[in-house]
């Protein structure tokens, strides 16, 4: 095999965390769409897909360099419960890599493509030139997960002000991820019925959900909006088995094609958790919006289309997380995009 062909977008080092038996080489996986159980699935083959970020394997060994710093922070994380200090290199490193991750995944990257083919044959269906053949064409990229990470540079600075804790699971119940487990929500805006996208990196109320083993996971929240535990803790407790039932169905319904899990996670549990999250609408994708032409001065016409991500919904509720005083008094604006910051709608 070529070197670096075998491209990983959840990386091996992540995926050991949840290993059956901490063996890191075998790990549980369900099966989305057949229900299927796989209790000792290989996991070195497991999500990547080959040359995923292009035959220039540049990228790839850059993400193996920040894999393996990572990798420490998180054990570290592991050991001590806690969380590196937010003026630590640690913590950026551990912030940059989370939403990295959020924009590296082939459901991530497949998502841009759909959205592209959909905006540009929107575009394209009432040219004379083109409307007879675009169902016959697909518009993407070839490597759409560059697009996502070179997007990403200009926005991540936006996800600074939240806030980071760690989630310490006390139940028997273990955290299970998936082939996408970057989680962002938004409960906030799902409390006001927001008609439009709620989880942009910079929406007023976001959540980012993270497992990181069985027994923990990061959040990144508004902090603004949310009181989660105790000010000074920068970590939460919960002896509460439904707030992880939650937080795992949120995996579900995020994922891609695949669940993981270790082996104390039984059959029934993540059955269960299936039939849960099937409740729920998880239709993904977006919806593109046409508004009414507009004459210009020249005689043409033009029309503005809007295409939007279709966020999770699913009225998650955690014993854990509160809204401030500023969250249930805030006035909403009714602009399409809910700012945290609201000094950058005039930028």
């Amino acid at each position: 095999m070529a070197e670096n062909k075998k491209q990983h977008y959840v990386p091996k080092f992540y995926l050991k965390l949840f290993s059956n038996n901490q063996s890191n080489s075998h790990i549980k996986i369900f099966v989305k769409y057949t229900n299927k159980i796989i209790p000792n699935g290989d996991l070195k083959n497991q999500a990547y897909k080959n040359y995923f970020y292009g035959k220039d394997t540049t990228i790839e060994k850059e993400f193996s360099k920040i894999e393996d710093e990572v990798s420490r922070i998180i054990s570290e994380i592991i050991e001590s419960k806690a969380l590196p200090k937010r003026q630590n290199v640690d913590f950026e490193s551990l912030w940059l890599f989370t939403f990295i991750q959020n924009s590296r995944t082939k459901y991530s990257a497949d998502e841009t493509n759909k959205m592209i083919n959909q905006t540009l044959k929107t575009i394209f269906k009432n040219d004379n030139r083109f409307k007879d053949k675009i169902d016959e064409v697909e518009f993407g990229y070839e490597n759409p997960v560059l697009l996502n990470l070179d997007t990403l540079t200009n926005t991540i600075a936006v996800t600074k002000d939240l806030k980071c804790k760690l989630i310490i699971n006390q139940t028997n119940k273990p955290f299970v991820t998936s082939d996408n487990p970057i989680v962002l929500y938004n409960q906030f805006l799902e409390q006001r019925n927001h008609q439009f996208g709620k989880c942009g990196l910079a929406s007023k109320g976001l959540q980012v959900f993270y497992p990181i083993n069985p027994e923990l996971a990061l959040i990144y929240y508004d902090e603004k909006v949310y009181k989660i535990g105790f000010r000074k803790r920068n970590y939460i407790e919960t002896s509460n088995e439904k707030d992880i039932e939650s937080l795992n169905i949120l995996q579900f319904l995020n994922s891609d094609k695949v669940v993981y899990s270790n082996e104390i996670a039984t059959d029934y549990y993540l059955e269960t958790l299936m039939s849960k999250a099937s409740k729920y609408n998880t239709s993904r994708g977006s919806d593109i919006n046409e508004y009414p032409e507009k004459r210009n001065d020249d005689g043409t016409y033009s029309v503005i289309l809007h295409n939007q991500k279709k966020d999770l919904e699913m009225n998650l509720n955690l014993s854990f997380i509160k809204q401030t005083t500023h969250g249930k008094t805030y006035k909403m604006s009714g602009y399409v995009a809910e700012l945290r910051n609201e000094e950058m709608r005039n930028k």
